[in-house]
């Protein structure tokens, strides 16, 4: 056991409000895994565009930049969404060939929407895109998440 700081503590009443005013719709860990999956927006962004700055088409862009967030991702969910199950040592490895595994489909399903976006649109509005490949998957990456990657013990 080991006590909590002042901060988690914080973060856990924040969370307990948002249970309670959602109807306990929004969990507690949802909420951290969509904070999370906020910063790996960003990741994804910064990597497509320094990806395509480089010149490299749209959808291989995008799958560099999804792959990138999705490490990211990882490794903070098992910091801090997951922290009571936290993966470590080679279980860590493991861990994250299972999210990636997992996580792979929005991986394909998000670089289809993307590009489909991309290419389709009214001029290639590149963050638009990027930003609606990101989404494709976070609901499909939470359930599978908590139900394999962190199970219960």
């Amino acid at each position: 056991y080991r006590p909590r700081t002042a901060d988690e503590v914080s973060g856990a009443r924040l969370g307990l409000v948002v249970a309670k005013l959602s109807g306990d719709l929004v969990s507690i860990r949802f909420l951290m895994f969509a904070l999370v999956g906020t910063s790996g927006v960003i990741v994804n962004l910064a990597v497509l565009w320094l990806v395509l700055a480089l010149g490299t088409d749209f959808a291989a862009a995008q799958t560099a930049a999804m792959i990138a967030a999705m490490v990211s991702n990882y490794t903070l969910n098992n910091a801090l969404t997951y922290r009571d199950r936290r993966r470590r040592g080679w279980r860590f490895v493991t861990g994250l060939l299972m999210f990636s595994a997992l996580c792979s489909i929005g991986v394909v399903g998000g670089v289809g929407v993307s590009t489909f976006l991309y290419d389709r649109g009214h001029g290639p509005v590149w963050w638009l895109a990027g930003l609606a490949g990101a989404a494709v998957g976070t609901l499909w990456n939470y359930v599978t998440s908590t139900a394999i990657t962190w199970r219960s013990r």
